[in-house]
C-alpha cells in the first residue's frame, strides 16, 4: 500500500514514539491530517512551562537576567494562543494549572540547575542517517559548556513523578551535536530535566548514559518503524493512551471513514 508517508521529506522522534505506540493514531494524525479534537491539560500545560522556560534560558543567552513575571507572561503566552478545546482532567481548571505554573517557574528561576554557559537554546538539526529513511529533524532545548569544556545537552519535561524517559531522545541529540561540530562534543553529556507537578514544586536532574552503539541501535529502530509507516500500518493499539487521544472519535468510526485533511 503506497501512502503519502512515501513521499514525506523528513520525519522527528516524536513522530517515531507515536507510531510504535499507535499505528492509528499515527494514521489519523499524520497522513489523513485530521483535526484533533481537543488539547489535553497536561499537553498545553508542558507546553507552556516548555515556553517559559525557553525565554529564561534565551534570556540567559543574551546576557539578561529574567524575571517571575516575564516567565508567567510567556507561559500565559502559550495557554492563551490554544486554539483547540481543552480537556481538563478531574479537579483541573485555568486557574488551578495558572498557579501550578507559577510555583514551578518561581522555583525553577530559583533552582534553575544551570550546567555551564549557554551556547543555544532551542537548537534545531536535521540528520541524514540511512538511505531510505527521510531526514530526522528535532531541536535541542538547551545546550551549554560544562566549566570542565565538555557540552550538557538538556531537555526540558514536567512529570507528575520522577518516572524516567525513553533515553533515546537524548541519544539523538548526542548525535547532533556531533554533527554540528560543536566544541566538546565528543564528550557531551546528555540529561533530562524534570520539572514536577507536586504541591511542593522540584526539579529534578536525570542523567542518561549512552552507550557504545546506541545510534546504531536507535538508527536501527528508525529504519524499522518507518518501513512500516510507508507500507501504510494502521492497526490500532488499545491501551492507556486512548483516555486523552485527541484523535479518539475518528478511531471509534472506523477505518473506512474519512475526514476533510487540514489545510
Amino acid at each position: 500500500m503506497k501512502t503519502d508517508s512515501a513521499r514525506q521529506m523528513h520525519i522527528s522522534h516524536s513522530q517515531i514514539t507515536e507510531f510504535t505506540r499507535c499505528p492509528r493514531k499515527y494514521h489519523l494524525h499524520y497522513r489523513l491530517g485530521l483535526l484533533a479534537a481537543f488539547c489535553p491539560s497536561g499537553l498545553l500545560f508542558g507546553s507552556a512551562v516548555h515556553e517559559a522556560i525557553a525565554c529564561y534560558h534565551q534570556a540567559r543567552l543574551e546576557g539578561r537576567q529574567s524575571s517571575a513575571g516575564e516567565l508567567l507572561e510567556a507561559f500565559r503566552g502559550c495557554w492563551e494562543s490554544e486554539r483547540l478545546p481543552v480537556r481538563f482532567k478531574r479537579g483541573e481548571n485555568p486557574q488551578s494549572l495558572l498557579a501550578m505554573g507559577q510555583r514551578i517557574l518561581e522555583f525553577y528561576l530559583a533552582h534553575p540547575h544551570c550546567a555551564g554557559e549557554p551556547l543555544a537554546v532551542e537548537e534545531p538539526f536535521r540528520l541524514e542517517l540511512s538511505d531510505g529513511l527521510p531526514p530526522v529533524w528535532g531541536q535541542i532545548d538547551l545546550v551549554e559548556t560544562h566549566p570542565e569544556g565538555h557540552l550538557v545537552l538538556s531537555d526540558f519535561k514536567t512529570a507528575a513523578s520522577r518516572s524516567e524517559p525513553d533515553p533515546a531522545q537524548l541519544v539523538l541529540y548526542r548525535e547532533a551535536v556531533r554533527r554540528l561540530d560543536y566544541p566538546g562534543a565528543e564528550r557531551s553529556q546528555a540529561r533530562y530535566v524534570l520539572l514536577l507537578k507536586t504541591i511542593q514544586p522540584e526539579v529534578v536532574v536525570l542523567e542518561q548514559q549512552v552507550g557504545a552503539g546506541s545510534m546504531e541501535k536507535l538508527g536501527g529502530l528508525y529504519a524499522s518503524v518507518w518501513e512500516d509507516i510507508r507500507r501504510g500500518c494502521s492497526f490500532p493499539i488499545p491501551g492507556w493512551c486512548c483516555q486523552d487521544c485527541q484523535w479518539q472519535r475518528h478511531c471509534d468510526q472506523g477505518p473506512g471513514q474519512t475526514e476533510s485533511r487540514v489545510r
